[in-house]
């Protein structure tokens, strides 16, 4: 025997028997406590957390990625897939086990650094293209197209997690009985996060068989924000699974700077999980908010509302403190001999630079001048400098703002600079390295080029029709 039960996989296929999905292998269920649940004292309700990260590939999508490699003939064969990252990261994972020759990502070009690199360490081969992060599955040019095609190439095959029914059936036979099993009639609401929607279509559609006065809500992604993994309302009409059939309550929009608060705040209590799992929280939280102020809060009462965690916070330590800005964590105290890189300070009092900043009103009315005071450096990746950017800013990478700095001229370090992300976090990192080499009349533009996008000034968008590239609103 190869497996046993005090979870030793030995043997030869011992690797393959720990990676293969197994119903009877309880993925755990945490109450939160009463400091995460403001619900708990004042209605009795208790809210849950099906920790799919503590699966051993580290997400919930490696649950439908074995069973949708299971559902085609991909021995010996390249596999093809179009995935935010975590369902083919799974697939990559998987290969070998399974004996697939290889795992190509299609991906958007919008993916962040970090999701890349981890794709990248798997030994996973990438194919960026146009397009945003949740591609339509009906546009012939989209990352879904894309992978379909090259999946029907002669020694390839796409296993298609947008339309192959193999992707909920994996959570009907795992995610959902286990919970069942977990909490049986205490378990009042079930909420997931809407990317694919297999995760609620196949833990749903099967919690509802058995338990029929269940309540089910789904949470979708504020338009403009980045949360992995999820989709918009409007995104949700290219999916063609039954997800709509099943929902009982409205759907609710998070956007990015709750996910990652609310993921923030789980992870300060243990429980470490990322903004994806904080997203799905605070959906919950929002549809219990509203089942109580419309009367009806005693349906819950005693019951259990459970959401799901999709995966760890590790792959987005960046975006924490890009989204949420250095005042959502604690100062850093240097006492060693040398500097700390984005920070100035002497050796016993290490802070992060004083940096002013700049009302997008105040950038507004400068720009317009003949003679702009302010220069301004677009620390955003290019492929968010593309996407959209303020008329006449210079796109210099945070990574590369060391760099920058050191080549220019010495007359150049008096003029003054305005740093400028999608919100404020990198902005500030690099306005503190450039003030730490020299350039005094360093600012950041306060809430990034999603507050001036909000406020209707103008910005340059590719490929843009719109008069004085206004954008959308």
């Amino acid at each position: 025997m190869t497996m046993q039960n005090n979870r030793a996989y030995l043997g030869a296929d011992g690797l393959k028997n720990y990676l293969k999905p197994k119903a009877d292998e309880y993925i755990p269920l945490v109450e939160l406590p009463s400091e995460l649940n403001p619900f708990l004292e004042s209605h009795d309700i208790h809210i849950s957390a099906k920790l799919m990260n503590t699966l051993p590939l580290g997400n919930v999508k490696s649950l439908p990625a074995y069973y949708l490699l299971n559902s085609v003939d991909a021995i010996s064969k390249n596999v093809v897939e179009s995935s935010s990252g975590n369902t083919v990261f799974s697939m990559g994972l998987f290969a070998k086990s399974l004996g697939i020759k290889s795992v190509k990502a299609v991906k958007s070009n919008t993916v962040t650094r970090g999701k890349l690199q981890l794709l990248r360490l798997a030994g996973i081969d990438v194919l960026l293209v146009d397009g945003p992060i949740c591609p339509d599955a009906h546009d012939p040019n989209s990352s879904i197209s894309i992978a379909r095609r090259l999946g029907n190439e002669s020694g390839n095959c796409n296993p298609g997690q947008y339309d192959n029914f193999a992707n909920p059936q994996a959570h009907r036979d795992v995610t959902g009985p286990q919970i069942f099993d977990q909490l049986g009639e205490n378990l009042g609401m079930f909420v997931a996060g809407l990317g694919t929607t297999g995760t609620l279509v196949g833990t749903a559609g099967y919690l509802k068989e058995v338990l029929p006065e269940l309540r089910v809500g789904g949470v979708v992604r504020v338009p403009n924000n980045q949360v992995p993994g999820v989709r918009t309302s409007n995104d949700l009409r290219e999916i063609d699974f039954n997800w709509k059939d099943i929902l009982t309550e409205d759907l609710v929009a998070i956007d990015e700077v709750d996910a990652y608060k609310s993921s923030l705040d789980m992870i300060r209590q243990g429980i470490l999980v990322g903004p994806s799992s904080g997203f799905a929280y605070a959906g919950a939280c929002t549809m219990i908010e509203n089942i109580i102020n419309s009367g009806n809060g005693d349906m819950l009462r005693g019951k259990h509302v459970v959401f799901v965690c999709p995966d760890s916070c590790f792959p987005y330590v960046e975006e924490y403190f890009e989204i949420l800005g250095e005042s959502s964590f604690p100062e850093i105290d240097n006492q060693s001999s040398g500097p700390i890189p984005g920070f100035e300070g002497n050796n016993s009092n290490n802070k992060p630079a004083r940096i002013d900043d700049i009302s997008p009103e105040e950038l507004y009315e400068d720009i317009k001048k003949t003679n702009p005071k302010f220069k301004i450096i677009d620390v955003r990746e290019p492929r968010e400098f593309v996407d959209h950017h303020i008329k006449g800013s210079k796109q210099v990478s945070y990574y590369n703002i060391e760099d920058w700095a050191t080549q220019l001229k010495d007359t150049e370090l008096t003029d003054s600079y305005v740093f400028v992300c999608s919100r404020i976090g990198r902005s500030l990192r690099a306005a503190s390295i450039a003030k730490k080499l020299g350039i005094e009349n360093v600012f950041v533009l306060a809430g990034g080029t999603a507050v001036w996008s909000a406020k209707g000034f103008d910005r340059v968008l590719p490929n843009s029709c719109l008069p004085n590239n206004k954008p959308i609103l």
